[in-house]
């Protein structure tokens, strides 16, 4: 196992760990998932396709197809993540 990636929290003192202890770092994750979509070209450019969720895009090159889909990936899940959000803030109040 690579120690370098990973430490014992009694190790954390010997690296000035427990300085941080009171402090939080707020920033953007952006996770890499896996979802298998479809391309092909037509007379008029680029087709891309999902199947779940059901997503189409239309664009004029391969990659501005990729772009448009993974942009509308992204809206799709962080629409989910409104959306349960706003039932679990209703469930609590």
């Amino acid at each position: 196992m690579d120690k370098s990636r990973f430490m014992m929290a009694s190790d954390r003192k010997k690296w000035g760990e427990d300085l941080m202890a009171n402090h939080s770092v707020t920033l953007r994750v952006t996770p890499c998932l896996r979802i298998e979509c479809k391309f092909w070209l037509t007379d008029d450019g680029w087709n891309g396709s999902c199947a779940q969720p059901s997503i189409t895009v239309h664009a004029g090159s391969f990659e501005h197809a990729k772009s448009e889909m993974e942009m509308a990936l992204g809206k799709y899940i962080e629409s989910l993540l409104r959306e349960a959000q706003q039932t679990s803030a209703g469930h609590a109040a």
